[in-house]
C-alpha cells in the first residue's frame, strides 16, 4: 500500500568546479532520510572551462560510475543550474491573457539581453496577483539557453539516472535553510520564532564563490563575489554586505553561516558586532535523518545545493 505521507526517493545532483556531489532523501510527513551519499573529486581532470561544463563524455563516464557504484541506476534525479546561467524575472500581465501571448511578451521584453529565441528554453509559473489596484497576473518566469541545458540533461540520463526537475542553485539553498529554521525552532536547537515571512539570510562560502542571499517567502537579494585569500578584499566584501544589509528596511531575524574559509572569522565578527546580525552554524546532516555517521565521511556545506535539490517536488523548474 502506498503511503500518503511518503514521497518517493529523489536523488540530488550537484556537480561543482571540482567534483560531484550526491545525496538522496526520502520524505515522510515532515522530515527527509538520507538513503545515499556520495561524492566523487574531478582530481586533474578537465571538467570545466570559464564557468561551464565543457567535457560532458568525461563527466558523464565519472558520473556512470559513481551511479553504478552507488547503485542507483534508473532513479529519478533534480539537478541544478547556476543563477548565472539563468535569467529570472517577476512581470505582471493582464487577467485573460493566453500563454502564447505571455511567451510573446517574455521574449519582446528580453530579446536585447536573451536575442535568438529559438536557442532559448523558457518556463513560467502564473498566479493571481493584488499587488496592483487591479487584479492582475503575476508571471514569473526563467530563461536559459537550450543547447547547454539539454547537454546536461542528456548526459546525467546516459549516466543512468532520470532528469524530474531542474532548478537554481539560489533557490535550493533556500530551500534546505527554511527547513533547518523550522526544524531548528522544533527542537530549540536555534531558539527563536519562526515566522513564514519573516526576514532571513545565508552566506554561502564555496570553493570559489561567496554568495549571499537575503528572503523570505522570495528572495529579495542576491549577491556573489570570488573567493579571495586576500584581507583587503574581505574588507572591501564587509563593507559590500553593509551597504545590503543597510539597504532592506526590515530586520534580519536570522542569518546562517555555510562553508568555511581561514578568514571567515572576519566576516563573522562584523556581522554580529557591527551590524548586529545573529548569526548561527548548523551541520546540516543533524537536520536529515541517517543510518550512516555522514559528519565523519563528509563536509555538510559540500552538499547544501544537493540537499535542496533531492527535497524538491516534481517539476519542470
Amino acid at each position: 500500500m502506498k503511503s500518503i505521507f511518503s514521497r518517493p526517493v529523489m536523488v540530488g545532483l550537484d556537480i561543482q568546479t571540482n567534483g560531484i556531489h550526491l545525496i538522496s532523501l526520502k520524505k515522510s510527513k515532515h522530515t527527509f532520510f538520507i538513503n545515499h551519499v556520495a561524492a566523487q573529486d574531478f582530481g586533474t581532470q578537465p571538467i570545466y572551462e570559464a564557468g561551464k561544463i565543457k567535457y560532458w563524455d568525461a563527466l558523464t563516464s565519472l558520473l556512470a560510475d559513481l551511479v553504478k557504484r552507488m547503485d542507483i541506476q534508473g532513479m529519478p534525479a533534480s539537478i541544478n543550474l547556476p543563477a548565472n546561467l539563468v535569467h529570472m524575472q517577476r512581470i505582471q500581465l493582464p487577467i485573460g491573457i493566453s500563454d502564447q501571448e505571455i511567451e510573446s511578451e517574455i521574449y519582446a521584453n528580453n530579446q536585447r539581453d536573451w536575442p535568438s529565441k529559438d536557442r532559448l528554453f523558457l518556463d513560467f509559473s502564473k498566479k493571481l496577483s493584488k499587488a496592483t489596484a487591479t487584479d492582475s497576473l503575476e508571471i514569473f518566469f526563467a530563461l536559459t539557453y537550450r543547447d547547454y541545458l539539454s547537454q546536461y540533461i542528456d548526459c546525467v540520463c546516459s549516466a543512468g539516472l532520470q532528469v524530474k526537475v531542474v532548478d537554481v542553485d539560489i533557490y535550493t539553498w533556500v530551500r534546505v535553510v527554511n527547513y533547518i529554521l523550522k526544524k531548528s525552532h522544533d527542537n530549540d536547537r536555534i531558539p527563536f520564532i519562526y515566522k513564514k515571512d519573516q526576514v532571513n539570510a545565508l552566506i554561502y562560502i564555496t570553493l570559489t564563490k561567496i554568495n549571499l542571499v537575503i528572503f523570505h517567502s522570495e528572495i529579495i537579494v542576491y549577491q556573489s563575489w570570488d573567493v579571495s585569500e586576500s584581507i583587503e578584499d574581505w574588507e572591501q566584501i564587509n563593507n559590500k554586505i553593509s551597504a545590503l544589509f543597510t539597504s532592506i528596511t526590515v530586520n534580519i531575524y536570522k542569518l546562517m553561516m555555510c562553508g568555511t574559509h581561514r578568514h571567515l572569522s572576519l566576516l563573522v565578527n562584523h556581522l554580529t558586532q557591527s551590524l548586529q546580525v545573529p548569526v548561527c552554524f548548523s551541520n546540516l546532516f543533524t537536520y536529515f535523518k541517517s543510518v550512516d555517521d555522514c559528519d565523519r565521511k563528509y563536509f555538510s556545506a559540500d552538499f547544501l545545493t544537493a540537499c535542496g535539490l533531492a527535497m524538491r517536488e516534481n517539476g519542470a523548474w
